[in-house]
């Protein structure tokens, strides 16, 4: 079964408009501020070297995999949910 984190931080916009989004398609996740989770964001950041919030992790323990997604660099409100739907589905 997957999971949903989004690394996020306060007064990021991007962050902001991606949680709209989610919230309003009912897609549940964990938000993992990334200044309370400095160490573990780091770690994050440095492995896919990302500098930028919001990230959106999608977990399957079952297969032990976990997919990145650096939605800064996507128009992601341009982008029908749908499309957001498949990706996390």
């Amino acid at each position: 079964m997957d999971k949903y984190f989004l690394y996020s931080q306060e007064g990021c916009e991007f962050c902001d408009d991606l949680k709209k989004v989610l919230d309003e398609n009912s897609i549940r996740y964990k938000i993992k501020d990334v200044v309370r989770n400095r160490v573990e964001w780091e770690k994050v950041r440095m492995s896919q070297k990302i500098k930028y919030t919001p990230v959106f992790v999608i977990a399957n323990a079952d297969r032990r995999d976990v997919r990145y997604l650096y939605l800064r660099d996507v128009q992601f409100m341009k982008v029908p949910i749908v499309h957001l739907n498949i990706i996390v589905n």
